[in-house]
Order: C-alpha cells, then sequence, then structure tokens
C-alpha cells in the first residue's frame, strides 16, 4: 500500500459506538496489526441516520504496537467509560501473501467483549479479509476487501452477515505529515435501520 491503513473507529450500524476496537478494514477487524512502536490517534464523527442533517456522535481512539505482532486499542464515545481491546497477528507468510490473527474487543465496565479470529490475502494492489466475531452472544462471519488506487488513496467494502451485520464502504486518503482522512457508509442488514456515515482523521507517529 502507498501509506498504512489502520482503522476506522467510529459507531457501526447495529451496535453503537465501539470502544477498544484494533485495526480494521471499514468495519471488521483484520488480521495485519500496527508496528511495533508506532501509534494512531484518530477523531470520528459519526451520524445518527442518513441525512447530513443528522445528530452527530462523536468518538476517539488511540493504537499502539507495544511489540512486534501485538496491538492494544482504547477508545471512547466521551459518554461512558472507555474501553479497549487487543490483537495478536500470530502468524504470517510474505511469500504467500497470508497473515492470521485474533484478538478481544470492547472489553470495559459493563460491556460483553467481543472476541474474534480474522484471516487475510495480500495480492498486488489489494488484499482480501475473512473471519468471524462473536458480537453480544451471536457469532458473525465477515468478509471485506481493501484496494489501493495509488499512492494517496486507499478504498474498501466489508460485510458482517447476521441480523446485528452491515454492509460498509469507505475510502482513505493520505494528507501527509502522518494524518489520513477517512470517509464511510455504514447499510445496516436490517432494513428497518437506519443507514448512517461517518467522517474521521487519524494521526500516525512512531515512538
Amino acid at each position: 500500500m502507498g501509506f498504512r491503513v489502520y482503522t476506522l473507529l467510529t459507531c457501526t450500524t447495529i451496535a453503537g459506538f465501539a470502544f477498544g476496537q484494533v485495526t480494521g478494514n471499514v468495519s471488521i477487524p483484520t488480521a495485519d496489526v500496527i508496528g511495533e512502536r508506532e501509534g494512531e490517534l484518530g477523531y470520528a464523527l459519526t451520524s445518527m441516520n442518513a441525512n447530513f442533517n443528522s445528530r452527530y456522535g462523536s468518538s476517539s481512539y488511540f493504537l499502539f504496537g507495544p511489540l512486534n505482532s501485538w496491538e492494544i486499542a482504547v477508545g471512547t464515545d466521551f459518554a461512558a467509560d472507555p474501553g479497549w481491546g487487543f490483537k495478536w497477528n500470530f502468524w504470517q507468510n510474505e511469500r504467500s501473501g497470508l497473515a492470521l490473527g485474533a484478538g478481544l474487543q470492547g472489553v470495559g465496565p459493563g460491556m460483553k467483549s467481543s472476541p474474534f479470529f480474522s484471516a487475510r490475502k495480500a495480492f498486488d494492489v489489494f488484499n482480501v479479509h475473512a473471519g468471524i466475531q462473536e458480537v453480544e452472544g451471536d457469532r458473525q462471519g465477515f468478509f471485506g476487501v481493501d484496494w489501493t488506487m495509488n499512492e494517496k488513496v486507499v478504498l474498501g467494502a466489508d460485510h458482517i452477515a447476521g441480523s446485528m451485520g452491515s454492509t460498509s464502504v469507505g475510502a482513505w486518503y493520505d494528507l501527509g505529515s502522518g494524518f489520513t482522512l477517512n470517509g464511510a457508509v455504514f447499510f445496516p442488514n436490517q432494513k428497518s435501520e437506519p443507514r448512517t456515515h461517518s467522517l474521521s482523521v487519524a494521526y500516525g507517529f512512531r515512538f
């Protein structure tokens, strides 16, 4: 990829604001992790419905890689206790482009933590992701793809199966100096739930 895409930490269409969401595609966790001694700080605004005059909720997150193949995430929507999560990239093969990862999201007071397992297959300009996660006792399969258009732009799309799942599309734009701008739209599987959209900015750094 032309630049590192880490995560979009916003509210998903069904589950509400995500706390401690690890690196991912648009809305699914991936097998990849942030690099050792790398960090990312982000802030997002997410609509409550499809209209641009909707009320917006805000959230913020911090990601860091304390060790090679490990990452820790902390997030908050400023209305409740922050949550955290972690991921372990326990196997990868650069020659085949395959990687496997597992972890936990939404760990915190009063939260039902969500374990997940994810696999990634890398090709020349795109990656394919697939896996399974458990959200509030509901096991959900998911898959997605990200595509590097050029050194500045990456596109992504993913789908989470089940009644609580959604289909999401997004784009990342490299602003330079470590900053990335992201926009995404979420289409819930339940037609009675509103479509939402989000806009976020992130700053990546080494420490």
